[in-house]
């Protein structure tokens, strides 16, 4: 079987069936095969990085790569997106951020990746990018032309090295999923909530500023009590959205 006798959609398939670091490895390879030299990050430390990728003709280019293998349900978010761009900041001399998965990105996302710069590639994308690029020879040195995909026998010890559920989705996937999901509700609870206690107490004050002109019914406590509520829920309100702005 050849790569011309593969759709693009049959190509993204297997490519979310083979090991995690071995998808790492093969995008690094589709990016040499475009004239780069290719660096595949270790895991710990990387700052994010999976393949770092230079090319020095016809000018000086450094693109850093995230890499995602997930199915097709598992699309990356505008979360996801916001916490690469940082990398403009954080590498100097980078031109260019990409994300490459093999399934896909959220409308959010994908708006998101524009205004920030960073380019996305999907999986039915990268598949065409393999087709059109004539890159068989990657194909075949990930076992991906044979009826029944498998890992190469020279990395079958690095499945140890990434932990993968039985759909075929990273752990790590499922734990940005549920991050996303936690920031979700501080979102919920500081949009909602805290402003409505700060506004009870302003009520308050303000009710009590009315009342506190017959000097019989005066309640310093009361004053006391309801000033420090507004200021501190006024304060816990600042500091929460400075935390879900960044």
């Amino acid at each position: 079987m050849t790569a011309t006798e593969l759709s693009a959609r049959e190509i993204q398939h297997r490519l979310q069936q083979i090991d995690p670091y071995d998808f790492e490895k093969l995008v690094a390879d589709v990016w040499e095969a475009e004239g780069y030299d290719t660096t595949v990050r270790q895991k710990s430390g990387d700052r994010g990085i999976d393949v770092e990728a230079i090319k020095e003709q016809p000018f000086q280019q450094k693109v850093l790569i995230q890499v995602k293998r997930y199915a097709d349900s598992n699309t990356i978010g505008s979360e996801e997106v916001r916490k690469y761009a940082t990398l403009y900041q954080q590498v100097s001399d980078v031109d260019t951020v990409v994300i490459v998965t093999t399934g896909d990105f959220s409308t959010q996302a994908k708006r998101l990746a524009r205004d920030l710069d960073v380019k996305t590639v999907d999986g039915q994308s990268l598949a065409q990018m393999i087709v059109q690029n004539d890159n068989e020879d990657i194909l075949s040195n990930y076992n991906l032309l044979s009826d029944a995909p498998s890992v190469p026998s020279n990395h079958l010890n690095s499945q140890s090295d990434r932990e993968v559920t039985d759909t075929g989705e990273e752990i790590e996937s499922l734990e940005n999923v549920s991050d996303i999901q936690n920031t979700n509700i501080i979102k919920l609870f500081v949009v909602l909530v805290l402003p409505s206690i700060l506004l009870l107490g302003i009520i308050l004050l303000f009710s009590h500023a009315i009342i506190n002109i017959y000097p019989q019914d005066a309640s310093p406590e009361f004053v006391q009590f309801f000033f420090f509520w507004t200021v501190g829920g006024g304060i816990i309100l600042f500091v929460s959205y400075q935390y879900i702005g960044r």
